[in-house]
C-alpha cells in the first residue's frame, strides 16, 4: 500500500532500507486503517478468519476521503481568492465538479458489501469492483493530475492517497 504513496509523499517515518513496514508502523496504520489494512508483505493474507466475515472495507475509503477533503478544501479556497472568475466556478463545484459520482458509487458499494451476509457478498464483491475500477479510471485522468500538481497547494495527494485506498481495498475483496 505505501510503496504507491511513497512516490510522493516526504517518507518520513518509512522503514528506509525496505520496502515493508516495521511493527510499529504496521501497528500504527492497522490502529487508524482499520483490520482492512496491508501492504505489499502480505498482499496475499488475509486479516480475517477464514471463516469469518471479511474485514470492513469502507474504514479504509473513509480515511483515505478524509484526508484529502482537507487537501481540496484547502485548494479550494486558494482558488476562491485568486480573484479569476474561472477559478472561483471551479472551486464552487469542489471534487465532485470534476467526477462523474465516482466517489459517492465507491461509498455506497463499500456500506452495502461491510453489511453484506455470506449469501450476498458475492454480488456485493462484484459492486465494489466496478466501483474500484471507476475510481481507477477517474485517478488516471487528467483533472486529477492536475489537482495533485497545481502551484496553488502543494498538498493535494489524491492519486497517492485515495489510488492507496483504492489498491488496498481491491486486493481486500479480490
Amino acid at each position: 500500500m505505501f510503496q504507491h504513496m511513497g512516490s510522493t509523499a516526504t517518507g518520513q517515518g518509512m522503514a528506509t532500507g525496505s520496502d515493508t513496514l516495521t511493527e510499529q508502523q504496521r501497528k500504527f496504520l492497522t490502529t487508524h486503517l482499520g483490520a482492512g489494512f496491508s501492504d505489499s508483505s502480505d498482499a496475499g493474507a488475509s486479516d480475517a478468519p477464514k471463516d469469518g466475515p471479511p474485514p470492513k472495507l469502507l474504514p479504509i475509503w473513509v480515511t483515505a476521503k478524509e484526508a484529502t477533503n482537507g487537501q481540496i478544501s484547502a485548494l479550494q479556497s486558494a482558488l476562491k481568492s485568486s480573484g479569476l472568475p474561472l477559478f472561483e466556478k471551479i472551486a464552487d463545484k469542489g471534487l465532485h465538479g470534476i467526477t462523474s459520482g465516482e466517489l459517492s458509487q465507491m461509498q455506497a458499494a463499500l456500506m452495502d458489501f461491510d453489511g453484506a451476509t455470506a449469501d450476498t457478498r458475492p454480488a456485493l464483491a462484484a459492486k465494489v469492483r466496478t466501483a474500484v475500477g471507476a475510481m481507477e479510471t477517474l485517478l488516471a485522468s487528467r483533472p486529477i493530475e492536475l489537482l495533485d500538481r497545481n502551484p496553488l497547494i502543494k498538498t493535494v495527494t489524491l492519486r497517492a492517497t485515495l489510488g492507496a485506498a483504492v489498491a488496498d481495498i481491491k486486493r481486500s475483496v479480490g
